[in-house]
């Protein structure tokens, strides 16, 4: 057995000071035979802040930063963005069906890389002749394009023009109106073989000149045929043959001609159509007949000579009894056009 311990009685000023705890003072309990730090068990002094209360708190300003600093930097910020997508750009593989894939094909063909390896192969000739290409696009690139404020300058420029808006086009309206209509234009060659028996001797011919005395023109519908009555006059001037004395003389010379055209619009042709109906009532017999007749009425054609050309010859011969027989001989080509007024339907 466990012999019993005495009990230890401490006087009252050799008890427990914690103040002086570590300084030569025995304990029963180990508890407190420890060595405690006298530093740490020392109570500091609270500092005490003192509050300024002479006057307002006044903060410094802020730093100051130009703007020129700011731009530089969000520009080199941009400058490194771009380069980082670029490098990390990731292109997705198209299915085979897909058109990006035909497009694809197109823009590898036409690579500078692939074009390169194209020119190494090429002969020199054909070197040159891409390089020459290569200048003139980088010529037209390098033009500086010109900013005018003077509207005769923009002018020039078909690019720099406005496109009217769907509100300043009024919508287009259809107009029937009269208007005469060209069918005919063509050029007739007539023959001209003539003589004529004169009155009075001649000694010679010095001047012929001639004009169009009368046309008249007839469209033989709804055949293609056109009939022409053309009389031509002719002025001449002579040498008498008696005194020498210079005199003149007019001759009319009429020329016919039918000849086939080819029209260049078609025609308003006038018809006729008549017709007979019969009709019966309940308490008569015998029909009665109603007759009906309808005819629609065109624009006449007018033809009209608009210039004519005459190769000629004359020559004067002697007749039996002693008269001069004067003759001509040639062609005259004829212009004719032919119009006819219809009804025509515009769009403005």
């Amino acid at each position: 057995m466990l012999e019993p311990k005495e009990n230890i009685v401490m006087p009252h000023f050799s008890r427990r000071n914690r103040k002086g705890l570590g300084q030569d003072q025995i304990y029963p309990s180990a508890f407190y035979s420890k060595e405690v730090n006298r530093e740490d068990n020392e109570v500091k002094p609270q500092q005490k802040i003192q509050k300024k209360t002479g006057g307002p708190l006044i903060l410094p300003p802020p730093p100051i930063v130009s703007k020129q600093l700011l731009k530089k930097v969000d520009k080199e910020e941009e400058h490194k963005a771009e380069n980082y997508s670029r490098k990390d750009e990731v292109i997705p593989v198209p299915v085979d069906d897909d058109e990006f894939l035909y497009e694809k094909e197109i823009s590898l063909i036409d690579s500078p890389v692939i074009e390169k390896l194209k020119e190494d192969d090429l002969p020199e000739e054909d070197e040159e002749h891409i390089d020459c290409e290569i200048q003139d696009k980088r010529e037209e690139e390098e033009k500086p394009t010109v900013h005018s404020d003077n509207p005769i300058q923009a002018e020039k420029h078909p690019e720099e023009k406005e496109c009217p808006l769907a509100e300043d086009v009024l919508p287009s309206k259809p107009l029937q109106v009269i208007l005469p209509v060209l069918l005919i234009q063509e050029e007739v060659e007539i023959d001209l073989f003539n003589s004529f028996t004169l009155m009075r001797p001649l000694s010679s011919v010095s001047k012929v000149e001639w004009s169009v005395k009368s046309f008249k023109g007839c469209a033989l519908l709804p055949s293609n045929k056109v009939f022409l009555e053309l009389i031509l006059s002719a002025n001449v001037d002579f040498v008498s043959e008696r005194d020498g004395s210079l005199q003149s003389l007019k001759m009319l010379i009429p020329l016919n001609k039918t000849v086939t055209i080819d029209w260049k619009s078609p025609p308003e042709f006038s018809y006729s159509n008549k017709g007979e109906y019969d009709f019966r009532e309940k308490e008569d017999h015998f029909p009665s007949t109603h007759r009906v007749w309808e005819e629609k009425l065109a624009q006449p054609i007018t033809i009209d000579c608009r210039s004519f050309n005459i190769i000629w010859h004359d020559e004067l011969q002697k007749g039996k009894e002693g008269k001069t027989r004067l003759g001509v001989q040639g062609t005259a080509k004829v212009s004719i056009e032919a119009v006819q007024k219809q009804l025509v339907s515009l769009v403005l």
